[in-house]
């Protein structure tokens, strides 16, 4: 096998395995699982890769969290969410808001795939 087809297979394998992560980690947050989903996601995660798959989506979900808890925060030591004449949330705090979400975005399809999106052809056409 040529070095590309080698490289495309690691690739496919890792997004395999974190689509399988993905599904775990769902499974998981649902908080109920059957005996047979218990047997199968422990013989899973015994496989280094997959564990430490499933702890990088951990930490994200982790870091998610700490930043919605931070937001949601409002005990006289954070200052309030600005709010226009309207009632709409000021635009400081939508712009921050959509760079976060741009942000996290742009840092996942880099994270997950960037075989996929820095192969494009946008020159040359």
């Amino acid at each position: 096998m040529s070095k590309g087809t080698d490289e495309i297979l690691n690739e496919r394998t890792m997004i395999a395995t974190r689509e399988e992560a993905a599904r775990w980690f769902a499974t998981l947050r649902r908080g109920v699982m059957t005996h047979e989903e218990c047997v199968a996601y422990d013989l899973w995660r015994r496989d280094p890769g997959n564990s430490a798959t499933m702890a990088e989506f951990r930490a994200l979900w982790s870091g998610l969290e700490a930043v919605r808890d931070q937001m949601s925060r409002n005990d006289g030591a954070g200052a309030p969410i600005p709010v226009g004449r309207t009632g709409e949330v000021a635009r400081p705090v939508r712009t921050a808001a959509i760079l976060s979400a741009a942000s996290l975005v742009l840092g996942m399809m880099v994270r997950l795939d960037s075989a996929w999106w820095t192969n494009l052809d946008w020159w040359s056409r």
